[in-house]
């Protein structure tokens, strides 16, 4: 916007945000890994000069493990170009950001009060789709499945913190595990 920025300092910047993830065809399903906590500060993409046409080209490196996200993400980016005098102009977006090329869904029963759980010592059926970034069902894909005990304390609404000792894939305290096959 306004005149050309040639030479001008520009600076890009961009946060993850963990968001909802959710497919339309799919709203039974749970996709965001509960057991993985993200949060992280602005990480500066570039920070440098533009060319004479006021234009500058970089590697897009998010600085994350993936490995460590709770599904999709939301990537806001933050753009200034900085004048002679000191002035600056700034433009801000977001995109959605997939960290993974599939997600694992599960689709729990519910009790009688609507919660969803299986009651221990009792038998009840798991639902489990695999899918792409669009939400389109894979097939043939092995699953490592962990089912575990969850303390839940009603009065606080709360998991008791204890989530973090199931994001294993070793499977530690794993009342049961299985290999299945989508």
């Amino acid at each position: 916007h306004g005149a050309p920025a040639g030479n001008l300092k520009a600076k890009v910047e961009s946060k993850l945000v963990p968001i909802n993830t959710t497919f339309d065809r799919l709203k039974d399903y749970e996709f965001d890994d509960p057991a993985r906590r993200y949060s992280a500060q602005p990480q500066v993409l570039f920070d440098g000069n533009l060319n004479a046409d006021g234009q500058a080209s970089f590697p897009m490196k998010m600085n994350q493990e993936s490995g460590n996200l709770p599904g999709k993400m939301r990537a806001d980016f933050r753009i200034r170009a900085i004048e002679k005098g000191g002035d600056f102009s700034e433009d801000n977006f977001s995109n959605t950001y997939d960290p993974f090329t599939s997600y694992a869904g599960v689709s729990m029963p519910r009790n009688r009060y609507g919660s969803k759980t299986i009651d221990v010592g009792k038998d009840g059926n798991i639902d489990l789709v695999l899918v792409d970034t669009e939400g389109r069902p894979i097939s043939g894909r092995s699953l490592s499945v962990g089912l575990y005990q969850v303390d839940w304390s009603w009065w606080w609404e709360t998991n008791n913190g204890n989530l973090g000792k199931f994001n294993s894939s070793t499977h530690f305290n794993a009342l049961d595990t299985v290999r299945v096959t989508t």
